[in-house]
């Protein structure tokens, strides 16, 4: 039956599923010249496609073309433009570079219809729509007429050959569909035809038997499957397959539905030398990112054999990453460079191995030979394989390889081959092979799969949803394929419910998994294979509550050194269990569904050696950040101690570690943080409680107010449980100092708690601490005389104590409130003792810190050269150490000197620079002063409107900081914006405002400027001349 015509669409028809015609509305053209119909034919088989030269010539002529077969082409091309114009089809051949392409409409050729009917049949099929997947399928059906391109060859020949077999799979299909539809009675005559047309194809025998089965015919369904025997015995010289002899038992056995799943087709097979294996699983159809991957593949096995050497790919990561579906989706890709073949093989890794000499064996089938012909012998084996592929271009696919000693043995001799092996480990023997480490996906491709599988409209609904679920998933294709297919079937599902429900970490594991797909057990597999201690060092890394550590945490948890850890590590790493994750292999992370399943497995740690692991992680921890505090500040300084566990590593390992001891604190800011946590957790006050405090080291130089805030507040509710009332007047004085950073004078109880614990306790170097942090606040209420005192005090006791460092930074503030009370030598005694005690301690922070001092000194003297060269000092101690809240404070005093010079781009530049850094590091005193400064840099030059800007700004900052000093000054610089808007009114209310801020200060410098603002409020008071 032909198709008829309302299955096309609008002008003329082109058939090629059979003779090749056209049809022009009642007439029929049938174009019957050999070479007219080969070309018409293979460009109707690619509509739309490019088609070379080189292909219609090989199409027409095979392997032996005329000398003049180029122009013979261009001669039936232009007699096809003939033909097409005379029924109004004058542009449907268009010329390209090298060939040419056929511009018709799809859904005016057979071919490409029976491509959609047959596809839309599939999806009727899937979804459960039987009736509507059989009428698709017929309709399909219906538009062959006959053979495909006959006597053509080449790859015309393997087009049409591929479209023959793919009507074979329609039929299948189709017959499938309509035995569940109760009609097996009328499909028994066409199944009889089909079985002697297609006399090794089981699928048919099998639906044939249970046709007759199911109308009563038992008897004649047992003679089809004997007569399949006989003919395969005679024919082949092999029995059916187990899955058509099991049929025959359940047919025996008389069961009414018997089943029919399983039954493999199987294909004529040729003479030995002329079988072409094509043992390619499926392609997955959802195929989704790796782009370089794909091309790297392309670019090392694509185009002509190498000369010397058989090509080989190897695809390593860990399981479920994708390898398997990399490499058969390239493969395919691949097929047409290695006509002569595609070999596959699962060799099952570790968990079941495959039998060498099995697989040989089933390799020596596929290329022809019959089971007689296969020697036993394991060497002869090798041998008679690689002589069957000499000379032959074939592609071995070795998926899922153990080691090395499965891969030697499967390797083709022929340089004419080429390999792809996929493996969790990397293969060290490989001479000229290319290694591919397959890693997560992008965030992009990740979302693009999870689309593809829960359907393109669901996942626009949800995107939020969609990407949470990607990240829950950690980017992992194995989960996302899993979660999408769990949703797929669940399309009453909200892909928010999914998030829900992987949220609790204890129960993810559990919730990625469907049918045989399971996280947790393809991670088995690779944890199973590695040796005892191995297997303990993954349980016990399950106690590190951070995505990457470095080399010396394995070796706290061993308890041993680094290069017996660095051992065990590697062994890890190598599984895919871990992965390095900076250069030169210093510091490692593992996939969160990784870290989970290790902490799964840390149950099976016995209780005491599990809590022993942890408290030596938490000691080393401890000693560490302890010793980089140490080597920055030149000694125990400025900072409190408790006596916890400390777990140590020798002394050179410790030098190389801690040799930029700010770079391993930010390294391991993460991990500091957790160690304060789980201190907490665990009842360890002493580690936790120091721990803490000392990490202060890190997050004041990096403006990490809410690292700072999140420690000890965690650290003070473990001390006040446990009663520790040093670690808790230790905590109070930090926090305390935290909070006026972060609101002014809102510390100041904390502080004075801190000063009565520590007076209680007679700790008197707490002491000397609390009272500096309190002189601080005095100095920012503008309270100079009574700041000046505690921090004198402060001074004499961090000498009694030897704390150096300490006392060096409190002369500093010393030094600011002089300069405030224009006490300008004792300013320059205080500051100078301070820098001889940096020079001593090598401080290299509290010295830029005191630099800073002199830099406001020498400005508040208008003494610009020296101000510049004292913050450009700054710059040069502070930006080696990455002290980004010191290089703001230096920016901005460069910033205020070059306005005052009247250097306004200098200015700008260096002000703007400052603020950025702002919006990096929490360093709110700082970026308040940024700001003023950026206002009188406006209003030196006139930009009013920005001026205001900026200056509101800044008043709200310093107001938030309960800086009163430093607000007055603001507000009197905004009325002075307001004075040259002429809104006179505006600037005396905000001088008023600001006097009634200064009034409650005592520096000289505030009286300086109330003095100032009391004569502007004067002359505007006064009376406007006439």
């Amino acid at each position: 039956m032909s198709g008829s015509g309302s299955d096309f669409h609008g002008g003329p028809v082109f058939r090629v599923l059979g003779p090749v015609e056209i049809g022009a509305g009642d007439a029929v053209r049938h174009v019957t010249a050999y070479r007219q119909r080969t070309v018409l034919g293979l460009f109707l088989l690619r509509v739309n496609e490019f088609v070379s030269v080189e292909e219609l010539i090989d199409a027409i002529w095979g392997e032996a073309p005329p000398p003049t077969a180029r122009e013979q082409v261009q001669i039936c091309v232009s007699r096809l433009r003939q033909m097409l114009t005379g029924i109004g089809e004058p542009r449907s051949i268009v010329t390209r570079s090298g060939g040419y392409v056929c511009q018709v409409d799809p859904s005016r050729v057979d071919a490409a219809l029976f491509e959609e009917y047959s596809r839309a049949g599939e999806q009727h099929g899937a979804a459960g729509r039987t009736a509507e997947g059989a009428e698709m399928f017929r309709r399909a059906l219906a538009l062959w007429r006959g053979e495909v391109l006959a006597g053509a060859s080449g790859k015309a020949r393997l087009l049409a050959d591929a479209l023959v077999e793919k009507k074979i799979a329609v039929v299948e299909h189709c017959v499938e569909l309509e035995l569940e539809l109760g009609k097996h009675r009328e499909l028994i005559g066409e199944l009889a035809g089909l079985v002697a047309e297609h006399p090794w194809r089981e699928q048919l025998r099998a639906y044939l038997m249970v046709a007759l089965h199911r109308s009563g015919r038992q008897a004649e369904a047992l003679e089809a499957y004997r007569q399949a025997r006989r003919d395969f015995i005679d024919e082949l010289g092999i029995e059916p397959s187990d899955s058509l002899r099991q049929l025959e038992s359940v047919i025996l056995a008389g069961s009414d539905e018997p089943e029919i799943d399983g039954v493999v087709p199987s294909g004529p097979p040729r003479r030995a030398e002329e079988v072409v294996p094509r043992q390619l699983p499926a392609a997955i159809g959802d195929f989704t990112g790796r782009g370089l991957a794909v091309s790297a593949i392309e670019e090392k096995l694509g185009g002509p054999a190498a000369e010397n050497t058989m090509r080989i790919v190897c695809i390593a990561g860990r399981g479920g990453i994708g390898k398997t579906a990399l490499a058969v989706y390239v493969a395919h890709r691949l097929c047409d460079d290695y006509p002569d073949g595609q070999l596959f093989v699962n060799l099952r890794g570790t968990t079941d191995p495959v039998e060498i000499a099995d697989v040989l064996a089933r390799f020596l089938r596929a290329t022809g030979l019959r089971d007689s012909e296969i020697p036993a012998d394991p060497e002869e084996l090798q041998d008679l394989y690689r002589s069957r592929l000499s000379g032959r271009r074939v592609l071995v696919v070795l998926d899922d390889i153990a080691g090395e000693e499965q891969i030697t043995p499967l390797l083709p001799g022929s340089p004419s081959c080429s390999v792809i092996v996929t493996c969790r480990r990397p293969l060290g023997i490989l001479p000229g092979a290319v290694t591919l480490n397959l890693d997560i996906l992008e965030g992009k491709q990740a979302r693009n799969l999870l689309a593809r599988l829960v359907g393109h409209e669901r996942a626009s609904a949800e995107s939020e949803s969609l990407d949470a679920l990607t990240q829950l998933c950690g980017h992992w294709p194995l989960a996302i394929r899993i979660i999408g297919a769990r949703l797929a079937g669940k399309p009453h599902w909200t892909l928010s419910a999914m998030v829900e429900r992987l949220q609790d970490e204890q129960g993810r594991l559990d919730e990625i998994a469907y049918g045989n797909l399971h996280v947790r057990s393809t991670l088995s597999i690779s944890y199973d294979g590695l040796s005892p201690q191995a297997k303990r060092l993954f349980r016990l890394l399950g106690v590190c509550r951070v995505p990457d550590f470095a080399l010396w945490v394995p070796a706290a948890l061993l308890d041993t050194d680094l290069r017996t850890a660095g051992d065990v590590l590697e062994e890890l790493i190598e599984a895919k269990l871990v992965d390095v994750v900076a250069a030169q292999g210093t510091r490692f992370g593992w996939h969160d569904l990784i870290r989970i399943f290790a902490v799964e497995r840390l149950r099976e740690e016995d209780p005491a050696a599990r809590a022993a692991a942890e408290r030596r992680l938490l000691g080393a921890y401890l000693g560490l950040v302890r010793e980089a505090h140490r080597r920055l500040y030149g000694g125990d300084y400025t900072v409190l101690h408790g006596d916890g566990y400390r777990w140590e590593l020798p002394e050179n390992q410790v030098d190389r570690l801690l040799a930029e001891p700010m770079s391993w604190l930010e390294a391991e800011e993460a991990g500091l943080v957790a160690a304060v946590h789980r201190a907490a957790e665990t009842g360890a006050d002493e580690q936790c409680w120091d721990l803490a405090l000392t990490s202060v080291t890190l997050f004041e130089a990096r403006g990490q107010v809410h690292r700072w805030q999140e420690t000890h507040e965690r650290a003070l509710e473990c001390v006040r449980r446990a009663g520790n009332r040093r670690g808790e007047a230790a905590i109070l004085c930090s926090l305390g100092s935290l909070r006026q950073t972060m609101r002014g004078d809102s510390g100041v109880e904390l502080l004075e708690d801190a000063l009565r614990l520590f007076a209680e306790l007679g700790e008197q170097h707490g002491q000397a601490l609390a009272l500096r942090n309190l002189a601080f606040a005095d100095r920012m209420a503008g309270h100079f005389d009574s700041a000046a005192v505690r921090y004198t005090a402060a001074v004499e006791s961090f000498r009694e104590v030897g704390d150096l460092v300490a006392e060096a930074h409190t002369l500093i503030s010393l030094a600011q409130v002089h300069s405030g009370l224009r006490r300008f030598d004792e300013a320059t005694r205080a500051l100078s003792e301070s820098m001889t005690l940096c020079h001593r301690t090598g401080n290299r922070r509290v010295e830029a810190q005191a630099w800073q001092r002199y830099g406001e000194l020498y400005l508040q003297q208008e003494l610009f050269g020296k101000a510049e060269e004292a913050f450009r000092k700054v710059l040069e101690l502070v930006l080696p150490m990455g002290d980004r809240v010191g290089e703001v404070f230096a920016l901005s005093g460069l910033g205020a000197t070059w306005t005052e010079q009247g250097k306004y781009p200098e200015s700008e530049k260096a002000l703007t620079r400052a603020l950025e850094l702002c919006q990096l590091v929490s360093a709110h005193l700082g970026e308040g002063r940024v700001l003023l400064e950026l206002g009188w840099l406006h209003l030196a030059r006139q930009e009013l409107n920005s001026a205001d800007e900026y200056l509101l700004r800044a008043s709200d900052s310093f107001e938030e900081l309960r800086a009163k000093f430093w607000q007055a000054r603001t507000l009197d610089a905004l009325a002075q914006v307001r004075l040259r808007s002429d809104q006179r009114a505006a600037a005396g209310t905000l001088w008023r405002k600001a006097l009634d801020l200064i009034r409650t200060t005592t520096s000289h410098e505030a009286e300086k400027l109330a003095e100032r603002i009391e004569r502007q409020l004067r002359v505007l008071e006064s009376p406007l001349p006439e």
